[in-house]
C-alpha cells in the first residue's frame, strides 16, 4: 500500500487526519535544488492534473508569469486522467512531466513501480508526513474535500440533509444528484466506503429514492446550481464554496457523521521530457504562493501554514471518516460493477 494511503489509514500519531493537518510536520529530508536557468532553457513543461480547471489555470498563468516557462495543461477527472496516463504508459509513450491526481492509491503503485523520480521540493516540509511519500516519490499538492452542498434558493440549509443516512428520506426524493465512481476517484473512495459500512442496500435504497448520476464534480455543481437538483449528496465541495464566495446561493455542508478527505498528489516523471522545468513546476505546487491559490478558490491547500477557505471550517472541526485504501484498491473494479447495476 502507499505511504499516503497507510498514514491516511492508521491515523498516525496525531489522532486522526484532521488533528494531523494541525501537528508540527516532523524533520524532513533536506529539499533538493531545481536548476531554474536550465527549467527556463527548456521552456515548456506537460501537466496531467486533476486540479479543478479555474484552480489550474490560475496557478499555471502565476507560474508562467513568474519564470516564462510555458505550461500545456491536461485537465480531466481523476480517473479520465489515470485511464489516458496508464494507456501511454502501455504505450510508452508518457506525454506528462509532471503528474497531479486525486488518487493516493494509484500513485502509490506508480512510485514502487519507478514510475516517478525521486523529488523532495522546496516547501514540503509544510505538508505533513502522512501525506507525502517518504521516498520523496510525491507529495499532496491540495486535499479534496467529499461533503454535501445546497442551493439555499430552493432549499435552505436548515432543511437540508445533515447525514448520509439523510439522503435516503422521502424529503429528498428526486432532489439529489450525485457522481460516477467509474467518473471520478473521489467518488470510487465515497461509494466503497459507503457501501462497506452501510451495505449496497443504502445504494438500492439511494436509487429508489430518485437520485440522478453525473459524470462528475463539475456537473453535480452544475445541476444543482441551475437548480435541476436540490442537494449534491456527497462529491468534491470546492466547486461550491468557489461559487458561494462569488455570491451564489449555495452552502457546504459537512455531514455530522463525517466527510471523506482524499489528498492530490503530484509527481515528476522519471522520464520527463523537461526534468528541470518539471522540477521547477512540482517545487511550485507545493509553492505558499500557488497553495493560497486553493482557498482563494473555495478549496483546501495541504500546507498547514495555509489558511482553510473563507468562513470554512478547519479540518480540525470537522468529523473525518477514515478510507480504507486497500479494501478500495481490492475492490476497485467489483465497486464500480455494483454501482452501475444498481443505477443502470
Amino acid at each position: 500500500m502507499s505511504a499516503i494511503g497507510t498514514g491516511l489509514t492508521r491515523r498516525i500519531a496525531c489522532t486522526g487526519i484532521a488533528a494531523a493537518m494541525l501537528c508540527i510536520p516532523s524533520l524532513a529530508s533536506a529539499a533538493d535544488a531545481v536548476d531554474v536557468e536550465a527549467a527556463k532553457k527548456e521552456g515548456r513543461v506537460v501537466w496531467y492534473s486533476s486540479t479543478p480547471i479555474d484552480q489550474a489555470n490560475k496557478i499555471v498563468a502565476i507560474f508562467e508569469q513568474k519564470y516564462g516557462v510555458t505550461v500545456e495543461l491536461f485537465r480531466a477527472s481523476g480517473s479520465e486522467l489515470l485511464r489516458r496516463f496508464n494507456t501511454e504508459l502501455d504505450a510508452g509513450q508518457v506525454a506528462a512531466d509532471v503528474l497531479t491526481t486525486s488518487d493516493p492509491e494509484a500513485m502509490g503503485d506508480f512510485g514502487e513501480r519507478g514510475i516517478f523520480t525521486k523529488f523532495v521540493p522546496e516547501g514540503s516540509a509544510n505538508i505533513p508526513d502522512y501525506l507525502k511519500d517518504p521516498d520523496g516519490m510525491y507529495v499532496a499538492q491540495r486535499l479534496n474535500i467529499v461533503a454535501f452542498y445546497t442551493n439555499t434558493k430552493i432549499l435552505p440549509v436548515d432543511k437540508a440533509p445533515k447525514a448520509w443516512s439523510d439522503l435516503l428520506k422521502d424529503d429528498y426524493k428526486g432532489q439529489i444528484v450525485i457522481t460516477d465512481p467509474a467518473s471520478t476517484v473521489l467518488q470510487l473512495y465515497t461509494v466503497a466506503m459507503i457501501a462497506k459500512e452501510f451495505g449496497w442496500d443504502y445504494f438500492e435504497k439511494l436509487n429508489d429514492n430518485g437520485v440522478m448520476i453525473v459524470r462528475g464534480g463539475q456537473q453535480a455543481f452544475d445541476t444543482v446550481k441551475r437548480g435541476e437538483r436540490q442537494v449534491a449528496g456527497g462529491t468534491d465541495m470546492s466547486y461550491a464554496n468557489a461559487a458561494k464566495m462569488a455570491g451564489e446561493p449555495l452552502e457546504v455542508i459537512y455531514p455530522d457523521d463525517g466527510v471523506f478527505v482524499v489528498p492530490a498528489p503530484s509527481a515528476v516523471l522519471a522520464k520527463a521530457k523537461s526534468p528541470n522545468a518539471a522540477k521547477l513546476l512540482a517545487e511550485f505546487l507545493v509553492s505558499k504562493e500557488a497553495q493560497d491559490v486553493f482557498p482563494a478558490s473555495g478549496n483546501y491547500a495541504a500546507r498547514t501554514d495555509v489558511e482553510p477557505p473563507p468562513n470554512s471550517p478547519r479540518l480540525a472541526d470537522m468529523k473525518v471518516r477514515q478510507i480504507d485504501y486497500k479494501y478500495v484498491k481490492e475492490n476497485n473494479q467489483a465497486t464500480k460493477k455494483k454501482f452501475a447495476e444498481i443505477f443502470q
